[in-house]
């Protein structure tokens, strides 16, 4: 969900917007805020603080303030969600069983940011005898 900082009836709607996202939307979504034209700071009517509240109180996983005029966090929306998804996609894969060939070996965290650092698991590894956690 995006909205304008320079406008507080943008954020005001994300509530509505949110709910029509949980009632319509699939229910293992994910979901991320963003606040954008953060380059118009002169013309802020959202506070970074309300904006990352609404994403606290919320479960919103991902909140970032943007500017799609200068680029500000464009890029590292994308990154971040990346970011997200994969280390959902592990723990999806860690429930049924674990044949990938990457192993996730340090993961640490700040306030807004998670970084992660992988590694290839090498061919012993790879080779060992996996155990089925499912009937999949």
């Amino acid at each position: 969900m995006v909205y304008a900082i320079d406008n507080e009836n943008s954020f005001n709607n994300l509530e509505t917007w949110l709910n029509e996202i949980k009632t319509l939307g699939n229910p293992d979504m994910n979901i991320f805020l963003i606040g954008n034209k953060a380059d118009l700071e002169d013309k802020r009517q959202v506070s970074k603080e309300r904006g990352e509240e609404f994403s606290k109180s919320h479960g919103i996983k991902l909140f970032l303030e943007t500017s799609a005029k200068t680029g500000l966090n464009a890029r590292n929306v994308f990154i971040e969600a990346s970011k997200l998804l994969f280390l959902q996609h592990l723990e999806i894969k860690d429930n049924i069983s674990r044949p990938d060939s990457i192993n996730v070996i340090e993961r640490t965290s700040d306030r807004n940011t998670e970084n992660i650092h992988l590694e290839e698991k090498s061919k012993d590894e790879e080779d060992k005898p996996r155990k089925k956690k499912c009937c999949f």
